[in-house]
């Protein structure tokens, strides 16, 4: 419970005011013993305790009336979910926006989606409480903190609208503890507004801890969660993938999957029209959804000889969330698939060129480059799709160069060198060497399935890393990135590095005999590679996807669509939404990120941990709910002040007595 008038609670003292009275009372009329009164007092003490009884009723319901007419000028506010303290008023608001595609889900009844819930009910809950003089918005979309005029519903702002992208919740809150840290907030609340998305959340992340560890020590910085963990019932995503322009002369084609995901993870079959778009030609089709997801592989459409690259949309029917119903794609010619191997290690350099080499698509052209070590400086980078490095980390003019390879949107997979050296890269460096020494080798015991390197096949069969050992790693010191697979000691084998464009990998361990079975094993090490080499080449070709919302996205403000439905669209937004763009020979396709086709939660234990510390309240909600967050209750504190002088009167009534026989 909280008060729109805190100050008038000083008064409290007050409901012991009758208490005084009675005691003031007792002094000004002294006892005096009379000897023929106490036979009477002894006749009536079987009834003193009824009467002591009585007494403190009555002196109860005279405390509680003016406790609750104090209440009542104090103005409480309460919510069947809040438990919050009383405290004074609070200075500064900070909403912490979850704009990300699973926020569009749609309440089936309403059609109102839980972003628009949250900001609806959080704008009345702000302008209730009277939350001072500022209001400040950290949205997912730019994660950049803005002031706002606290009179304004959050949900007219051009910043709470809705986005195809995801959202980095710990990120976000890094912003809120630099703005408090910097503006010396005061009392504040930091409300989240978010459906608690595994992916969204990144709870695993090293973040985490510093961030509970910085907030500790400020006062008066309570957190919020209003969550709408509740997932869809009838929701179909629908994702091209794996798109190709094949064909010679008189037979060019495009080729395609099409990857369908149901949230409800419902068997019931259920026929899914779509809608295929090529280059402004339309066409139909039906496809038939029986599990949670259903794959069409390798659809092909023929196309016109005289276009060397073109554009395509698939979309499905509406259903409870209008976000993930469009993919959009592009295509072009593709590029050769080349890689730039530098190492130390021979045996390393040929088990890393027989997995960039080996073809995973007949129709695409392959290449490696072998640089020793002591030539890296030589590397010719312009046509290179992936770099494999297996030596010391780079220092000077080479580290700038794989800085701005990986700023492009291309890969780089980093191998621990025989001596790890004293240089980072992406925040990241090589630590100790441990080693086995022919005892039990380790094994993997978590791997991320969902996405990225090590994501299960599009069969839905996961890579073998459960069967990987590893005789000997080196560590990984610095920035902890995300971990993509771990070692039973918790240990990352595998990590990504955090950037800006591309990808930055880090294998703590070797593909030798004496190190891992990464190279005979053969499959993990080959598909890892295949897949960041796959992006590297996309980045390098005339087409190419870029997520929604990624700073790679920015960049196409100005480009033109190559859809018409795209000219409504604001141009401050559109690197926020799916589209086909293009500028010259260039093209673009926006998609909303892999991961937020996935419907996994957090659970409460997993939240509160995540707040572990710190004066924290979750605010469970469901997207249809239209009730507010906080509402006044003096009427019903009135009423209770009522009901106590109506008891404390019947109290006071004279007792009935009997009638003395004759």
């Amino acid at each position: 419970m909280t008060f729109l008038q805190p100050i008038l609670l000083a008064g409290l003292p007050l409901v012991a005011l009758p208490i005084v009275i009675h005691l003031i009372n007792r002094w000004r009329h002294r006892t005096v013993q009379w000897g023929a009164m106490m036979f009477l007092l002894d006749a009536k003490r079987l009834t003193r305790g009824m009467a002591k009884l009585r007494f403190w009723l009555i002196m109860a319901m005279r405390m509680l009336a003016i406790a609750a007419l104090l209440f009542a000028f104090a103005r409480p506010l309460t919510s069947g979910w809040l438990g919050l303290a009383i405290g004074g008023q609070v200075e500064t608001t900070i909403v912490l926006l979850d704009r990300s595609v699973s926020m569009e889900q749609l309440d089936p009844v309403s059609r109102v989606s839980k972003r628009s819930a949250a900001l609806t009910q959080l704008s009345s809950t702000i302008q209730s409480v009277g939350s001072g003089s500022r209001v400040v918005l950290i949205e997912s979309a730019e994660n950049v903190a803005r002031e706002l005029d606290g009179g304004q519903p959050l949900s007219e702002s051009l910043e709470t609208s809705s986005t195809a992208t995801s959202a980095d919740i710990p990120g976000m809150l890094e912003t809120a503890l630099e703005y408090v840290t910097a503006n010396q907030t005061g009392r504040t609340d930091v409300w989240i507004c978010s459906d608690l998305r595994e992916n969204d959340w990144n709870a695993n992340d090293g973040r985490w801890s510093v961030m509970r560890e910085r907030f500790q020590p400020l006062e008066g910085v309570k957190f919020f969660l209003l969550s709408y963990a509740e997932t869809a019932s009838d929701n179909v995503a629908v994702r091209v993938q794996n798109v190709q322009q094949r064909g010679a002369e008189g037979e060019r084609e495009v080729q395609f999957d099409v990857l369908f995901r149901r949230e409800s993870g419902d068997s019931v079959p259920q026929t899914i029209p779509c809608e295929l778009v090529i280059n402004g030609a339309r066409s139909a089709l039906n496809v038939e959804l029986s599990g949670d997801s259903y794959l069409l592989q390798g659809h092909r459409v023929p196309i016109d000889d005289q276009q060397e690259g073109g554009w395509g949309r698939v979309e499905i029917a509406a259903d409870e969330n209008l976000i993930d119903n469009t993919s959009y794609f592009v295509f072009a010619d593709p590029p050769v698939h080349r890689t730039v191997i530098v190492y130390e290690d021979a045996q390393v350099a040929d088990a890393l060129r027989i997995a960039a080499t080996a073809p995973m698509d007949a129709g695409l052209s392959y290449e490696a480059e072998l640089v020793t070590a002591d030539r890296a400086e030589q590397i010719e980078l312009d046509n290179t799709s992936l770099v494999l490095w297996q030596t010391e980390l780079p220092d000077g003019v080479l580290a700038d160069q794989l800085q701005a390879f990986v700023a492009s949107g291309r890969p780089v997979i980093f191998f621990p060198p025989e001596r790890g050296g004293d240089n980072t890269m992406f925040d990241i460096g090589w630590g100790e060497l441990h080693e086995s020494d022919g005892g039990e080798p380790h094994h993997v015991t978590t791997w991320r399935r969902e996405s990225d390197l090590l994501a299960d096949t599009s069969s839905g069969e996961p890579l073998g890393l459960g069967d990987l050992k590893t005789d000997a790693y080196r560590e990984l010191v610095g920035d902890t990135g995300r971990s993509l697979a771990r070692l039973d000691e918790g240990v990352p084998l595998l990590l990504r590095a955090t950037t800006d464009g591309g990808p930055a990998y880090f294998w703590a361990t070797l593909p030798v005999l004496g190190k891992s079975t990464l190279a005979q094993d053969g499959i993990v090490l080959y598909v890892s590679v295949q897949r960041a080499l796959s992006i590297g080449a996309e980045a390098q070709s005339l087409s190419r996807e870029v997520d929604t919302g990624s700073s790679a996205a920015q960049s196409i403000e100005n480009w033109q669509p190559l859809d018409v439905r795209l000219n409504d669209v604001l141009l401050s937004q559109r690197w926020l939404n799916v589209g086909a763009y293009s500028q010259g020979e260039r093209q673009v396709a926006l998609t909303r990120p892999e991961a937020e086709d996935l419907a996994n939660v957090l659970d409460a234990d997993q939240v509160n941990g995540l707040f572990n510390g710190l004066d924290f309240r979750h605010v469970e909600q469901q997207v249809g709910s239209s009730g507010a967050l906080t509402s006044e209750i003096w009427r019903a504190v009135l009423a209770v002040m009522v009901l106590a002088m109506l008891v404390e009167a019947i109290l006071c009534l004279p007792e009935r007595k009997e009638p003395v026989p004759a």
